[in-house]
């Protein structure tokens, strides 16, 4: 018996089985790529997020000398800009609104120093800052909470319920 139809569909076979191989291979590359470029997104946008929240506390805390509470806010605002970049609306929405609430913060603060030096003639307004520095830094946890939740949804990152 001859066998040399055979060869045709063995070469037919091999090249069938070398294109299913190189199409899986592809596909896995492709796949690996994108994982690998998802977990670069979300350890970047983690550290993003880690930085522009140490950024606003520490923006929240210094009240003086005024240019390091300055100092302060332009961080915090650097690290916003950082996390508009690459956050999703709901996260940069959330990071915007506790940015301005540190931010009227500062304004207020600053407000306030300048008006110290006269104080019995600004007294009323003085003590009106004082109040709404006050209301303000109590809104600071709640604020925070809304960005972290917003953040952790954000990268898929799983917390431990208290």
């Amino acid at each position: 018996m001859d066998w040399n139809f055979l060869t045709p569909l063995l070469g037919v076979g091999a090249l069938g089985a070398a294109f299913i191989n190189g199409t899986v291979a592809l596909y896995k590359l492709k796949r690996d790529k994108a994982d690998e470029h998802e977990k670069w997104m979300r350890d970047n946008k983690q550290e993003a997020y880690a930085r522009f929240v140490s950024a606003v506390v520490e923006a929240s805390l210094i009240r003086s000398p005024a240019e390091k509470a300055r100092e302060a806010q332009q961080k915090a605002a650097a690290a916003l800009s950082e996390v508009r970049l690459i956050g999703p609306p709901e996260v940069t929405e959330a990071a915007a609104t506790l940015g301005r609430h540190s931010g009227k913060m500062f304004q207020l603060s600053t407000e306030r120093d300048y008006l110290m030096p006269e104080f019995s003639a600004n007294e009323v307004r003085i003590k009106q800052i004082g109040l709404e520095i006050t209301s303000a830094v109590s809104k600071l946890p709640e604020l925070t909470e809304a960005f972290v939740t917003v953040a952790r949804r954000d990268i898929r990152t799983e917390t431990v319920e208290r």
